[in-house]
């Protein structure tokens, strides 16, 4: 399975938050991935920063995105302190929006964890 498929199995909870609540995007987004993980379901959840990323390699501009993809069916590969959705349940990664660019657009090596996370998403 591709990588661009094996990220269609995370919810994107910043979006439907959006859509459902766009002014309160953000509480609802941590009601979602609460929901998510009592449902077992893998989600992303996102926090757009404040500046903006340049891909040195291709000159795309665009705000840069902390995004958690988290897969609470997954166990946890290490142990989980609060983090800034509460704690994870399952297999978590953290990844800037700029390093994913840089993997899924000019061919970075792929983060170990996020391999883990996406191989066994989808199965």
């Amino acid at each position: 399975m591709s990588m661009e498929v094996a990220l269609l199995s995370f919810a994107d909870l910043l979006e439907v938050a959006d859509l459902c609540a766009p002014k309160r995007d953000y509480e609802l987004q941590s009601e979602l991935v609460e929901q998510c993980r009592s449902l077992r379901r893998a989600f992303v959840a996102k926090m757009p920063e404040r500046h903006l990323f340049r891909c040195e390699t291709c000159g795309l501009q665009t705000g840069e995105v902390l995004m958690h993809f988290e897969d609470p069916k997954q166990p946890l590969q290490t142990e989980a302190n609060r983090l800034m959705w509460g704690t994870p349940v399952g297999h978590y990664v953290d990844i800037y929006k700029s390093a994913l660019h840089q993997v899924l657009v000019h061919g970075a090596d792929v983060p170990p964890a996020l391999q883990t996370l996406l191989r066994q998403v989808a199965s």
